[in-house]
């Protein structure tokens, strides 16, 4: 019996995040890059292809210009 864990069997989670408009003013911008640094500062000695991370839905580019001060196109 190989008691091994399975490198190619993923588990996933389907996450939430909600940031107040004060943070996105100050340049606060989800990513999937920024939220794979994230993941992998959080588990520690992970490597790059042992976790995946996109995002979903996000706010409009435009939505976040203006919460930080620029003109919307």
């Amino acid at each position: 019996m190989d008691n091994e864990p399975n490198p190619n069997k993923f588990y996933k989670w389907t996450v939430e995040i909600e940031v107040s408009e004060v943070w996105v003013a100050d340049g606060f911008e989800v990513t999937a890059e920024r939220l794979q640094e994230m993941l992998q500062e959080a588990i520690g000695f992970s490597h790059e292809n042992e976790t995946r991370v996109r995002v979903v839905k996000a706010p409009t580019v435009n939505a976040i210009r203006k919460a930080q001060g620029y003109e919307a196109a």
